[in-house]
């Protein structure tokens, strides 16, 4: 006997046709499942393959019915609408044949060649009910997860929800057609009318003799104009069918007539460029009627000229006005038996072959994708609850609008606060205000001293004493000329003090915004509430400067309309150095005419000669008068009346200008200090007094909330109320299929472990001989291996029968499994099951 690679549940034919058996958990209450048999060469009894589908059901397992059960929750809850769900989705061309294989897979009616199934998504579901149950169907419409006519409709309807004993052709047209109202769908030219909707009309079939099925039919693209097809039409059935595509977890069934060039069928030229090979799924249609058997058996069974991942399948449609004894299945297999069609292998050849694999394919992919889809509502719900919290609280009265927004200005007053007192406390250098109003006053307090006065004061001292003369004597000066003096050299003050007040005012209201944006990031502000506070920091800057800029020209016209008086000592003091200034400069002069030397020179050379040299060293610092030069002393000091006047004029004003200029700088810093700590300015105008002081309709407008957050808010608590109930969909299939998986490995292994179940195994195969090459038919029920890696491939292939124990090879598993889609890269996570045992 061959080695034992692998624990298997099955029945043994001997090539005799005689069956024989090993029993390893026999369960009375376990309905037997009605077996297959394969042929030696492709898997098939005289060309056949069982039309039984039910009893080849992946989802008969409850393990399995539980996690397709938990996926079409999450459908119906919408979660679909933010998840990747597994779902078989058909699409094809007008008049591929869709509908005809629509009804064979499913049962239901669909109208062929009428059209009256091409402007909406039909999803089919259907669902075995308890065997002593009743047959109902379930009609409604739910929202579709693509976008290319999503908004035509008016989401405020009624469910749509018609009450179906059974489903007939008629009944089955009149829910067409009402669904087609419902979505709004006129049928009629013009590109404002609605021919198409994204709403997906959902049929759930619960029956206790029908299998657990579910597949998604999108309208088929069209290939030209009608008269109720539009370019826009086209163009939104298109990105339809292609966003289904795009999906990573759908697997879709490309239908293509055998009466046509497959050349030309666009659908599969969008399945090669929007969904990978391994998803897609090619299906003749209407084969019976194929000009070209033998190209059609060319295609499937070499898979060159459209090279698909999962092959092809053949199958023939109903026809149109079938008799009453038209048998679907049978003619399928007439069809099928004759050359060239036997020459594909049997497991790609009819419907009841196509839906096993389909149904497998979504047992595989549902079982696969359903942690990650567990994964992914929690990382959803997670986000989106964030984003609500982010959208702050609800607004709907007035008090809490009113808290909203002292919440707002009290965070603004803390940092505006600080801008001027703590800048070490904020966030942003930006925001240091304090620093840079400084900068600022030192800059002007620069420009000031530099460029604050109109003229030189001695050319135009002269200009004013010759235009202001009185009836003064003559050699002196009318005393009015001081007041025009002062006035016209102080004459750019206001301009200098106006420029550092608007720059302070910028400055200001720069940082304002700054602290303003800050606080509305912290609180997540919304858009019209940011903009109307902002709109009030302009009107406080437009208040703050205007009373700024009265208070700075009222500063300056008392410095041009005061008399000229002060009490400043440093007046006098300034007079007194500028005269003093002035004397020397006039004893310099005359020493400069009459040098010591000279008068050292005069008298020494005759008398005393040797004296000379160190008298000159002694004198050099002199100033030496003698009364034969009083008279040059006295023009230097004294050179003439008007010019002893402007000297002393220009003396006076100098001093008087220096004072007056410090007293104007200081005014100017405190009008400035005062503008910065206005309670009700620019910086601190933004403050709880004024949100009380607000109306009622301000209120409203300043706290309300903005249409896009209310939207989005609803929007978010809608997503979260879905991705809950999709939490505590996901978490109680996850805890039944864990708690169905606990019992079953419990029924298996009991205390004895799977290594004794192993060895228990190997003792009967070897007691019954099981040679390498025999023909087994495979059943690999759940209660065989709901253990570890294996339970994946035992729930997938279910649809076998039997549940008597056999051990085979791993080259004979690898081949009956191939037989039945099973991709061979999977195999070996069943080799380390029962290693060592």
């Amino acid at each position: 006997m061959q080695s034992a690679d692998t624990l298997l549940v099955g029945n043994r034919q001997t090539p005799g046709g005689s069956s024989g058996s090993v029993s390893v958990d026999t369960d009375s209450n376990q309905k037997a499942i009605p077996k297959h048999k394969h042929s030696g060469s492709d898997g098939e009894v005289n060309g056949e393959v069982s039309t039984t589908l039910l009893e080849e059901d992946p989802f008969s397992s409850e393990a399995s019915k539980i996690l397709f059960d938990g996926v079409d929750e999450l459908r119906r809850c919408g979660a679909a609408v933010d998840l990747d769900l597994p779902q078989l989705v058909i699409v094809g061309g007008q008049s591929a044949g869709k509908s005809s294989l629509l009804q064979s897979l499913t049962d239901i009616p669909f109208p062929v060649g009428d059209g009256l199934c091409t402007r909406f998504a039909t999803r089919i579901i259907s669902r075995r009910s308890a065997p002593d149950s009743s047959d109902f169907v379930k009609v409604s419409i739910e929202k579709g997860d693509s976008e290319p006519f999503r908004g035509q409709a008016d989401d405020q309807r009624e469910p749509f929800n018609p009450h179906v004993n059974s489903i007939t052709a008629e009944v089955f047209a009149d829910i067409l057609e009402q669904a087609s109202k419902y979505m709004g769908i006129t049928d009629q030219r013009g590109s404002k009318k609605s021919n198409f909707s994204s709403d997906i009309l959902r049929i759930e079939l619960h029956g206790p003799t029908r299998s657990h099925f579910g597949i998604l039919d999108v309208p088929g693209i069209f290939h030209a104009l009608t008269e109720t097809v539009t370019d826009e039409d086209m163009e939104r059935v298109t990105a339809m069918v292609t966003s289904h595509m795009k999906k990573p977890e759908n697997v879709i069934i490309c239908v293509a007539p055998a009466t046509g060039d497959l050349a030309m069928q666009q659908i599969f030229t969008l399945a090669k460029k929007h969904a990978e090979s391994s998803r897609v799924v090619g299906v003749f249609t209407k084969c019976d009627q194929a000009p070209d058997p033998k190209n059609i058996v060319r295609i499937v069974r070499d898979n060159l000229e459209i090279g698909l991942h999962n092959g092809w399948f053949v199958v023939q449609n109903r026809p149109k006005n079938p008799s009453p004894t038209f048998n679907q299945e049978e003619a399928e297999k007439a069809t099928f038996r004759r050359d060239p069609w036997t020459d594909i292998p049997a497991k790609q050849r009819g419907t009841p072959a196509l839906k096993k694999f389909l149904a497998i394919t979504l047992s595989s992919r549902i079982r696969t994708a359903f942690p990650e889809v567990q994964r992914k509502i929690k990382e959803l719900l997670a986000k989106e609850t964030d984003y609500l919290e982010s959208l702050g609280e609800e607004r709907l009265s007035q008090e809490r609008r009113r808290e909203y927004l002292l919440k707002i200005v009290g965070r603004y007053q803390e940092l505006a606060r600080d801008s001027l007192s703590n800048p070490e406390r904020l966030p942003l250098s930006a925001m240091k205000l304090r620093g840079l109003t400084k900068t600022a006053m030192e800059g002007f307090a620069n420009n000031m001293k530099l460029k604050g006065h109109l003229h030189n004061f001695a050319d135009e001292i002269r200009t004013q004493i010759a235009e202001n003369r009185g009836e003064e004597l003559n050699s002196m000066t009318n005393p009015a000329v001081m007041r025009p003096l002062f006035t016209q050299q102080t004459s750019k003050w206001e301009a200098f003090g106006q420029a550092y007040l608007e720059e302070v005012v910028k400055m200001s209201k720069k940082v304002s915004l700054l602290i303003l944006d800050y606080v509305f990031s912290e609180f997540a502000v919304p858009h019209h509430t940011a903009s109307e506070l902002k709109n009030t920091i302009d009107e406080f800057e437009t208040q703050s400067l205007n009373y700024a800029t009265l208070k700075l020209r009222n500063i300056c016209h008392r410095n041009s309309t005061f008399p000229l008086v002060t009490t400043d000592e440093n007046f006098k003091a300034k007079v007194k150095i500028a005269q003093s200034d002035r004397f020397i400069a006039a004893l310099m002069r005359y020493r400069e005419k009459n040098p010591p030397a000279s008068f050292i020179h005069a008298y020494a050379d005759k008398e005393v000669p040797k004296l000379v040299p160190e008298m000159l060293k002694l004198t050099s610092g002199w100033v030496v008068i003698d009364t034969n030069r009083l008279n040059q002393l006295f023009d230097e000091v004294h050179p003439r009346a008007t010019r002893n006047t402007e000297d002393e004029i220009h003396d006076l004003l100098k001093a008087y200008y220096e004072v007056a200029l410090e007293t104007f700088k200081t005014d100017i810093h405190r009008l400035v200090e005062e503008f910065l700590k206005d309670p009700k300015g620019l910086i601190l105008g933004l403050s709880d007094e004024y949100v009380l002081t607000l109306h009622k309709e301000q209120v409203d407008i300043l706290g309300g909330e903005d249409e896009f957050v209310v939207i989005s808010r609803k929007e978010a608590m809608e997503k979260i109320k879905r991705l809950q109930q999709a939490t505590k969909i996901a978490g109680d299939t996850r805890t039944k299929s864990m708690q169905l998986e606990r019992v079953l490995a419990g029924d298996v292994v009991g205390d004895r472990g799977a290594g004794s179940v192993a060895r228990a195994a190997k003792e009967g195969a070897a007691e019954h001989e099981l040679r390498d090459g025999e023909r087994v038919d495979i059943a690999l029920t759940p209660h065989a291996l709901f253990i570890d890696k294996a339970r994946v491939i035992a729930e997938e292939l279910t649809y076998f029968s039997a549940k008597k124990v056999f051990i085979l090879s791993f080259d004979t598993l690898k081949r009956l499994l191939e037989v039945h889609y099973y991709d061979p890269p999977t195999l070996p996570i069943l080799g380390p099951l029962f290693e060592g045992s």
